[in-house]
């Protein structure tokens, strides 16, 4: 499970005191040497101390798919922050709805903060467990009669991965025996299959990834494409999946069976700095976007139809003149409340490198992008000429205010724009779908 405060400040004192009393040194720049200085920042920062990002990072197992995207969102802060009371046992299905709107318009009108779902660069996956949902809109009752458990009992969000290999993990008031005592007893469920794993049962509906029609919002867990996944509760968690893998993967990463994200320091670093920031969500990536990738996504969107206006060739010129970040080991983006009313939130980009040097390298760097390079492709513009669809003005022009500094072997970005929350900081993090004439801020060499 996820590591302690404590834990990492022992870790390194455990480090330096064997490298005292072996005489032994390390590498500049080897792996041992960005751990060393990771604890040593952490354990240095007494403003930094461990978030509850951190505590979800250990439910998540470390694969590819949850390193190429996942994004927390943290309930029980947004409600503190808007001044929200969670309704009661007793609460109507009316009531309950409201709640959910509150939250979910709040965040989205404050922070900018889309709750229904994670994209990264391999699709999407909704939060459906939560019942943040849209397809709740269309709904006559919450999970509570047949779960145990509705969108009263979530404290924090997590979505990762894409449809075929990511999942949806909430932490809150969860406990097995409920489930089983309402799943038990509810008359109008689908029938379920308990799979057993690493002593861990879980419920189980249909084929790993299958949509059927006829089972679009059947109760107590199919969702609006007819898929009824998998579903794990334990004591204060419940995670849905498409399909048995993913679902496995949390269940060993929880019991220290598998590696969890919460093992990766550079993780851990990232979440506690943005909790000390303020933020509300986090959005992680370990799988930097970068001048080829950006090239291969838009080789694929010509594959599928789209107009090709310019060639590779361009494009590589184009890269060729911007200022483009060295290649970090792990980027979190993260939105807090806006300092007055009425004002813009500010948005948050950490950058973990290898070194201290690195991180003050291309927090220099970054600041030239900002200030001389172009800002993303935008749609609809009704300027726009037909023989010239794709529009672009300066990254400076676009933000009210930012500054860029480093601490340790992170670069800290704060930007303050007009567009915030997920229009903003998804553009920071990942190419859009038509990445021709402008690239993501944080794009790599």
């Amino acid at each position: 499970m996820t590591r302690s405060f404590q834990y990492m400040v022992a870790m390194f004192l455990i480090v330096a005191l064997t490298m005292a009393v072996c005489g032994g040194s390390e590498t500049p720049g080897s792996d041992e040497s960005a751990i060393s200085e990771t604890l040593e920042f952490v354990a240095s920062s007494p403003g930094i101390m461990p978030s509850s990002f951190e505590k979800m990072l250990g439910y998540i197992a470390d694969t590819p798919e949850s390193r190429d995207s996942l994004q927390i969102t943290d309930i029980a802060e947004l409600r503190v922050g808007f001044g929200i009371v969670v309704p009661g046992d007793e609460a109507t299905f009316e009531q309950t709805t409201d709640y959910m709107l509150e939250v979910m318009v709040g965040a989205y009108k404050t922070v900018g903060i889309q709750l229904t779902n994670n994209i990264g660069t391999g699709g999407g996956v909704e939060t459906f467990l939560s019942g943040f949902k849209r397809s709740n809109f269309r709904a006559t009752e919450t999970t509570r009669d047949s779960l145990g458990f509705d969108v009263r009992n979530v404290d924090q969000v997590a979505t990762f991965g894409d449809y075929q290999f990511g999942g949806e993990i909430l932490l809150g008031s969860f406990t097995p025996e409920i489930t089983d005592e309402h799943l038990a007893a509810y008359e109008d469920c689908v029938p379920h299959d308990v799979v057993t794993h690493s002593n861990v049962g879980y419920y189980a509906w249909g084929e790993d990834l299958k949509q059927s029609l006829k089972l679009r919002i059947a109760k107590p867990a199919y969702d609006n494409l007819g898929r009824g996944g998998r579903i794990v509760v334990m004591y204060g968690m419940a995670a849905r999946t498409f399909s048995h893998d993913p679902m496995k993967q949390i269940i060993d990463a929880s019991k220290d069976v598998q590696p969890s994200l919460a093992d990766d320091p550079d993780y851990v670093m990232a979440a506690m700095l943005l909790a000390s920031y303020g933020a509300m969500n986090v959005r992680f990536t370990g799988n930097p976007s970068s001048v080829e990738s950006s090239i291969a996504r838009i080789e694929e969107a010509w594959g599928s139809g789209l107009e090709k206006v310019v060639s590779i060739e361009e494009m590589r010129a184009q890269f060729a003149q911007s200022n483009l970040v060295q290649r970090y080991k792990v980027a979190a983006v993260g939105s807090a409340f806006p300092e007055s009313e009425g004002g813009a939130p500010d948005t948050y980009a950490v950058l973990i490198y290898s070194s201290e040097t690195e991180a003050i390298e291309n927090a220099s760097q970054l600041k030239k992008r900002i200030e001389e390079d172009e800002y993303f492709r935008e749609a609809n513009q009704p300027n726009r000429r037909p023989d010239d669809p794709y529009i672009s003005s300066m990254w400076l022009e676009k933000l009210t205010d930012y500054e860029v500094w480093s601490e340790g072997n992170a670069e800290i970005l704060r930007v303050n724009a007009e567009c915030f929350g997920n229009a903003l900081e998804q553009p920071m993090l990942w190419d859009g779908g038509n990445p021709i004439i402008i690239h993501n801020l944080l794009v790599t060499q």
